[in-house]
């Protein structure tokens, strides 16, 4: 009987450490179970959209307030084979998770030609707390960096010539699904088709490569006319909301605060950059490692110049995959030229050193300049007690009323009735109209009390302010308190305003049996 071979031993033993490796970032990435507050906006459209009023925010209302189409498809897909979004969201968010893990694996090993080297850019992912604490949220966080990986798995093994004919054809499909993701996979995808371009163009002759590339043109121009002819703009109206300008101050402290939560990974990403870029330049000669440095390079300055984000290191995920195949491989192939016999181990070690220790000093975050939200500050301080906010107006407000908020997730998606964004997120003469007025990145258009006055909006919330007593002195000229009291046992007090008469809403809420507290 023909025994089998120390090189397939060895690979044997790395997929079943990668199988630990795999089962230890679930329980990591349940450590932090939770849906953020944004996850309910793509909630409400897809309820909307089953309900047969189309993917709106509000009835009769054409507005593109979400940022992934593949992401709203894939929840509507959950949401009528399980009849509600959770735990379905959090398995498939998982399960994406899983495949990024196994995709780092595969495409680490290839370029480092070493599996073990795979396995140890996958504990660097698995380990990392911003790519286990995105894997629950709710959001397309994993989904988009699921298909970079396979992207890049794709790309390096069409520059290889080592596709077959599905490969060679998933290509294009995969790159429109990028592009239907989120707003920055049209640079992901164009820069790594850029890269074919100029390394081996002739890969790209084949019929199977030519059909999926169509595929990709072709997608790509059909959602962008369906875009323009469902909604009338041909960019989501979360750009216009938004972007306000270049902010290269703020990028500038995010990504600092960034590597001061990350140390050792934001250093060795850097090294591994410009030892990738270094060796292409010496050599002339553009590679797989120097584009993928080249693609972070150039996504990080856009990242700066939007003036980076305040949910937890969100907008740099995406690249932390692609940077973990850059950090091993530098390693790897410093270790194999220093000392070639036994290249594997120390290298090995280093990388599971750093990734245990030093990658996860980003758990507990000091002093941050940038104002970066927790989990903890994003779910246990605000979504819980906004989505206790959305059933109470969910149980008491009378379909015909309406509200404003700038916390436009769980509040309007519980609620049910009419809601106002009042950072005109989904509210297309704000996002088009109004002038910023400070705030945080991506929040700094509101709306004018002239237009929350047109709109005639019934409760005006604004930031949810919530008191556990009812103390008067605490409210602003024209509010009052409504109490809050969830079949939990659960009672606090929320400060509203109307755009109506203040006294006929205050004597109709305490007609419904909803306690009311006011200044007189």
């Amino acid at each position: 009987m023909k025994q089998p071979s120390s090189s397939a031993l060895s690979n044997r033993a790395a997929w079943t450490a990668l199988v630990l490796v795999c089962t230890a970032f679930v329980a990591h990435g349940l450590s932090y179970l939770f849906v953020q507050d944004d996850a309910y906006i793509f909630f409400r459209y897809s309820e909307n959209w089953i309900n047969g009023w189309g993917p709106v925010w509000n009835q009769g209302e054409r507005v593109e307030g979400y940022t992934s189409p593949a992401w709203l498809a894939v929840l509507t897909v959950v949401r009528l084979a399980t009849g509600a979004f959770e735990p379905g969201v959090h398995i498939i968010s998982l399960g994406l998770g899983v495949g990024s893990l196994v995709i780092l694996f595969a495409l680490t090993g290839a370029v480092a030609r070493d599996v073990w080297a795979g396995l140890a850019a996958a504990v660097i992912l698995a380990s990392d707390r911003t790519f286990a604490l995105w894997s629950t949220s709710g959001m397309e966080t994993r989904l988009f960096g699921f298909l970079v990986l396979g992207a890049a798995l794709l790309v390096w093994r069409r520059c290889q010539d080592q596709v077959s004919r599905a490969e060679d054809f998933l290509l294009g499909p995969t790159l429109l699904l990028l592009c239907l993701t989120r707003p920055e996979g049209f640079l992901f995808a164009g820069l790594m088709f850029l890269f074919l371009l100029v390394s081996c163009a002739t890969a790209l002759r084949s019929r199977w490569s030519l059909g999926g590339l169509a595929l990709w043109a072709a997608g790509v121009a059909g959602h962008l006319w369906w875009r323009w002819s469902y909604y009338g703009d041909p960019l989501p109206n979360t750009f216009y909301a938004k972007v306000t300008g270049f902010d290269f101050r703020s990028g500038i402290t995010f990504m600092a605060d960034f590597a001061n939560s990350f140390p050792v990974f934001g250093l060795a990403a850097i090294l591994a950059v410009l030892f990738h870029l270094g060796a292409a330049l010496i050599k002339w000669t553009p590679t797989f490692s120097s584009a993928l440095s080249a693609i972070i390079v150039v996504y990080s300055g856009y990242v700066v110049a939007i003036g980076g984000g305040f949910m937890e290191f969100r907008m740099l995920d995406a690249v932390m995959a692609p940077a973990s195949v850059l950090i091993v491989t530098a390693v790897w192939t410093g270790f194999r030229r220093l000392i070639p016999p036994m290249a594997a181990i120390p290298a090995l070690a280093v990388v599971l050193v750093a990734a245990t220790v030093g990658l996860n000093s980003g758990m507990q975050f000091g002093e941050r300049p940038h104002s970066v939200m927790t989990r903890s500050e994003m779910w246990d301080d605000s979504t819980r007690a906004w989505v206790l906010v959305g059933h109470f107006f969910g149980r008491t407000a009378l379909p015909s009323e309406s509200l404003a908020t700038t916390a436009a997730g769980a509040i309007p998606y519980y609620s049910g009735i009419r809601c106002l964004d009042q950072l005109g997120l989904n509210d297309r003469f704000i996002a088009h109209s109004s002038s910023p007025e400070g705030g945080g990145v991506g929040h700094r258009k509101r709306a004018s009390e002239a237009y929350l006055a047109q709109q005639e909006i019934t409760y005006v919330i604004g930031h949810p302010r919530l008191y556990l007593q009812p103390k008067v002195e605490r409210l602003q000229p024209g509010e009052f308190f409504v109490r809050i009291e969830d079949p939990s046992g659960i009672i606090f007090f929320l400060a509203v305003r109307t755009m109506l008469d203040r006294e006929a809403l205050m004597a109709s809420l305490r007609d419904r049996g909803v306690f009311v507290v006011d200044q007189s």
